[in-house]
């Protein structure tokens, strides 16, 4: 255990308080993500810091930062040895895949949205009810991942439609915006997260319909 002292640490860059090498989990006080812009991403506590370089099939939007506002107790732990025990345990193993994803689709939304401020939504409140859909190569139907659900966002992947209308990823869409009918082109591997629950959506003030690009 070690503490890191009040200041900007950027992870990944070999400090001598964060080794490349290692998960960092944080046991007391908190720290703020900020992107590669400066842009603020979340705050985290009682949490781990690094768990994209176990995954290597995460999107890598993993260039980030670390604010201290006061001294933050840490626990690090090497990468091997941490894999070791979470590829032991497949309950671990998907709970750490989906605190990685959560953090790269953060930062894939602001990374995407960096120019364009109208189309950056706050999807904290709403990632941990995102159901994950994944598509292989292929022909897609329209209903599978529009049907019922409010918006979509792309996390890795590329769906175009017959039509000639395209879903990118990182941006955020209106499902109803979308074309049903017709078909879907996945190329190559595809993943999104689709958001079903209108009522809480709609009960957001800080997020409106108008946020959501077509």
């Amino acid at each position: 255990m070690y503490f890191l002292k009040k200041a900007t640490y950027q992870y990944f860059a070999g400090d001598k308080y964060i080794e490349v090498d290692s998960i960092i989990l944080i046991l007391d006080g908190s720290v703020s993500i900020l992107n590669e812009y400066d842009q603020f991403i979340e705050t985290c506590s009682n949490s781990f810091v690094g768990l994209d370089t176990i995954f290597l099939n995460v999107r890598e939007w993993c260039y980030y930062k670390l604010i201290c506002h006061a001294e933050v107790s840490v626990l690090s732990i090497d990468i091997k040895s941490f894999s070791n025990i979470v590829s032991s345990y497949s309950a671990l193993s998907e709970y750490f895949h989906y605190q990685a994803n959560r953090l790269n689709l953060l930062l894939l939304h602001f990374e995407v949205t960096k120019d364009s401020l109208v189309s950056q939504i706050n999807l904290l409140p709403y990632l941990s009810s995102l159901e994950q859909i994944l598509f292989d190569p292929g022909i897609v139907n329209g209903s599978s991942f529009l049907l019922n659900n409010v918006f979509l966002i792309l996390y890795s992947g590329n769906l175009i439609h017959d039509s000639g209308r395209e879903v990118f990823p990182g941006q955020i869409y209106d499902c109803s915006s979308l074309p049903i009918d017709g078909e879907w082109l996945s190329l190559g591997r595809s993943c999104l997260y689709v958001y079903r629950d209108e009522d809480k959506y709609e009960e957001n003030e800080h997020i409106q319909t108008s946020t959501i690009l077509p």
